[in-house]
């Protein structure tokens, strides 16, 4: 039966000035993280447990600590953390989030694609596509839409 002591939870306990209480902090975080892993039921009762690790990690001088214990603390932010398990909640926190490493630029240079072909899409249905638009709204719709083909399917 899976067992934690939650007063190893509180900040007060790691004072990380101390070589002693680093390294039982790091033991702390891979300890409840094996929870997280391999018994999440023992923690589904227990919000104030997630809670309270993720405020232990909330903290910049101990959050470099965590990451030598915790390898998902190392997956960039763009990691898709939407599916409600223990692992994700943490992940997804803002005090966590902002911390993990930002999203690869591929994937910014793909958002902001993707944003660009939504906005011509938009313009183009709302605007060049208007019965009474002038013929120089159709012709930048129509320019948008070869600009678009050519993001969409580079040749």
């Amino acid at each position: 039966m899976t067992t934690f002591d939650e007063a190893r939870l509180e900040p007060s306990q790691h004072n990380l000035e101390e070589p002693i209480h680093a390294i039982q902090y790091q033991k702390t975080v891979e300890d409840f993280m094996a929870i997280v892993r391999d018994d999440p039921a023992y923690l589904s009762d227990k919000p104030g447990f997630i809670k309270k690790f993720i405020q232990l990690l909330d903290n910049d001088d101990a959050f470099p600590l965590a990451v030598n214990m915790v390898p998902e603390l190392c997956r960039p932010q763009s990691l898709d953390t939407s599916e409600d398990t223990i692992i994700n909640t943490i992940l997804r926190h803002p005090a966590v989030k902002h911390r993990r490493p930002p999203p690869p630029l591929k994937d910014l240079e793909r958002q902001f694609e993707k944003r660009q072909i939504r906005n011509m899409i938009e313009f183009i249905w709302y605007d060049g596509g208007r019965e009474n638009a002038s013929e120089e709204e159709h012709a930048e719709a129509e320019d948008m839409v070869a600009r678009a083909a050519k993001i969409i399917f580079p040749s």
